[in-house]
């Protein structure tokens, strides 16, 4: 294949969650999901609202996204982190050759998703609202990480559905999302109340 185009500066990112998971993100650090689920858009990794070309509303939207999906009913303390990445192998996907080489990628392991899929929902006794969505891109950025252990994360434009109930989702973004699979890139730099 060829070669990913990323980017080659520094990025902050925000990343909202409740406020009783702070000491541990404190004294250990960011840590990547492993429990047995469908990953995340941009695959298995730590999410963060960047700002980037244009977009200027990456705090705005970690703290809309952290109130509707990480505080229960609204009730649970919120914590905002806002983080630099002091890396450059953040692979940017807005870019056409990624994205050509991202369908690549997808279509030439298309039976083996298909087969990861399946064998999850089977494996799962309840669904989460990722495997009711059905976004199987993670899979493909997954293994794109995989094949190139150089790659510490992807930056992606993005739909999240923060304003409106019942807009799941759009074909134009609101927002810059990064994941990052290295979470030693990831260095802190605040940490307030929300």
């Amino acid at each position: 294949h060829s070669s990913l185009h990323k980017l080659f500066y520094s990025l902050i990112g925000y990343h909202c969650t409740p406020t009783k998971n702070i000491n541990s993100i404190k004294e250990k650090g960011f840590k990547i999901n492993t429990k047995p689920e469908l990953p995340g858009d941009l695959g298995s990794g730590v999410y963060f609202f960047v700002d980037v070309d244009g977009y200027n509303n990456a705090k705005e939207m970690a703290v809309k996204f952290g109130k509707r999906y990480r505080s229960k009913q609204n009730e649970e303390a919120l914590s905002l982190i806002t983080v630099e990445f002091d890396n450059d192998h953040i692979v940017d996907m807005r870019t056409n050759t990624n994205i050509k080489l991202f369908n690549e990628i997808r279509n030439e392991n298309a039976s083996l998703i298909e087969k990861k899929f399946k064998n999850l929902k089977r494996a799962t006794k309840h669904y989460s609202g990722s495997i009711k969505r059905g976004n199987l891109d993670g899979y493909t950025f997954d293994t794109m990480a995989a094949n190139k252990p150089e790659i510490d994360g992807f930056l992606k434009d993005t739909y999240t559905p923060v304003d409106i109930k019942g807009y799941k989702r759009s074909s134009f973004s609101n927002a810059v999302e990064c994941c990052i699979y290295n979470v030693g890139i990831i260095s802190i730099k605040n940490i307030e109340s929300v």
